[in-house]
């Protein structure tokens, strides 16, 4: 299982971390994140944290992998691309 967690303050500051998801999308750009295992793999694992800022008329976006994986009828993948483009 993986998971992104988000903690988003009225001000606009943030922390995140996380487990072998994909990160979220800030105005079409991916947040960077530590790199984490899926949750459960291995237990007692420490998830290291980031803080972020997102500005009043920001867009956060947050997605799963099947948005990503997604594909059409030929086989072609969504991609992260076009997924950042979602969120602008």
């Amino acid at each position: 299982v993986t998971g992104c967690c988000l903690r988003l303050d009225a001000d606009g500051q943030g922390v995140a971390a996380n487990a072998g998801h994909p990160a979220p999308w800030i105005n079409g750009e991916e947040l960077e994140l530590p790199a984490g295992l899926p949750l459960g793999v291995v237990s007692g694992v420490d998830y290291l944290q980031r803080s972020f800022s997102l500005p009043p008329d920001a867009r956060l976006a947050i997605v799963s992998d099947g948005v990503i994986e997604a594909a059409s009828a030929s086989g072609e993948l969504f991609g992260f691309a076009r997924t950042g483009a979602l969120s602008t």
